[in-house]
């Protein structure tokens, strides 16, 4: 039949299809060949402009998608520089020749470079830049062969971008399609990451009862050992749920039983986050003591780390503490390198308003410390 190909195994093959599985051959045989030259050349020994035009064409793609790993890999350590390695990939992605992979298979090529600089872009705070990557993502996936691993990724590096503007219900149910194509891959570990991020989104827009069987299922779906940043992420979230949920105790056995997944993976924020949380829980479970200890740790952990903004909020659940015990002269210093703090970071008005208030309940002569420990709670909820 005039636009078919008989296959091996019996089936037809129609023109595109064709020309899309031969470009897919095509790359396959570049990334054999070209993986021990892309590697020398990430690792500087072997510089680019010394590689014949035959066999640099045959490494584009290759370095590309390793600059594009080595990007990924520095998601926690050095935002920085995965964008700047994902920044790499995308002008290779763009000089390779679409004759070489055909049109379709080199669109594949540059919406999966482009998705991934997108994601860059978003987990470094720059958010209009990674909607506008993320757009072109789109454009170029819709040009390509239709791979649906591909559009799902697109799809939920998307989703990750609704939440980030806030648009919670959106990027759920962006995240339930998501999900919904991996199941239909059969690759379990990507539908239960699916799940795990509409864990996270449920839990941010206030639903953590609804997160806590999101977590559980997702967990279960994972493939142990194969993504320990997500799995770690998805018990710190989890055992955060089940504190908001009123189940402190819980979520307390939780972390100690996972606690060695935190010094496995030994990441600084990471750290800090286990401590702010362990200081929440041991509060709410009247354990002051801990409390405190946990608090400051997580506090000093994050201005360690320059991350000014998450310190100053640890602070308000360490004020807590203080106003529970009258310990007045302290809070107000605290409150104070607070409002410090945030009118720095330039936070909006109301928030700088709501600590003004804070301050000035502190400095009141008469101490009234359940009114004072219920504006300390406002204030945070509306900083958070």
């Amino acid at each position: 039949m005039t636009g078919e190909r008989q296959t091996a195994s019996g089936g037809r093959l129609r023109r595109g299809e064709l020309a899309a599985f031969a470009g897919r051959m095509a790359l396959e045989r570049d990334r054999e060949s070209g993986a021990a030259l892309a590697a020398a050349v990430l690792a500087d020994e072997r510089p680019v402009e010394t590689i014949p035009w035959p066999e640099l064409q045959e490494l584009i793609a290759p370095l590309a998608e390793q600059f594009l790993q080595r990007s990924s890999s520095l998601r926690y350590s050095d935002p920085a520089g995965m964008i700047r390695d994902a920044e790499a990939a995308r002008k290779l992605a763009f000089l390779v020749p679409p004759r070489r992979y055909g049109r379709r298979v080199t669109a594949d090529l540059r919406a999966r470079v482009l998705a991934e600089l997108g994601n860059a872009y978003r987990v470094a705070d720059d958010l209009d830049k990674a909607g506008d990557t993320l757009a072109d993502a789109a454009a170029w996936a819709r040009r390509g062969t239709g791979d649906p691993r591909l559009l799902a990724r697109v799809g939920e590096l998307a989703a990750s971008l609704h939440a980030d503007n806030r648009h919670f219900d959106q990027a759920i149910t962006m995240l339930e399609q998501v999900r919904s194509s991996y199941e239909q891959l059969g690759d379990d570990h990507s539908a239960g990451r699916a799940l795990i991020k509409q864990g996270m989104f449920t839990r941010e827009s206030g639903k953590p009862l609804e997160a806590i069987a999101l977590f559980a299922c997702g967990l279960k779906c994972l493939d142990p050992g194969r993504d320990s940043n997500l799995e770690l992420t998805a018990v710190h979230d989890f055992a955060y749920c089940l504190h908001e949920a009123g189940c402190s105790a819980q979520a307390r056995e939780l972390l100690i039983e996972k606690r060695y997944m935190y010094e496995r993976l030994a990441e600084p924020l990471m750290m800090a986050r286990l401590s702010w949380l362990e200081g929440k829980i041991a509060f709410e479970l009247e354990d002051d003591v801990e409390a405190e200890v946990s608090l400051r740790g997580a506090k000093q952990r994050y201005l360690k780390a320059r991350k000014d903004g998450d310190a100053a909020l640890v602070s308000l659940d360490l004020a807590l503490v203080l106003a529970k015990y009258e310990r007045q002269r302290e809070l107000v210093v605290l409150v104070n390198e607070m409002v410090d703090t945030f009118r720095r970071l330039q936070i909006r008005r109301e928030g700088i308003a709501a600590l003004v208030i804070l301050r000035k309940a502190c400095e009141r002569p008469v101490f009234e410390a359940e009114a004072l420990s219920a504006r300390i709670r406002a204030t945070a909820a509306l900083l958070q």
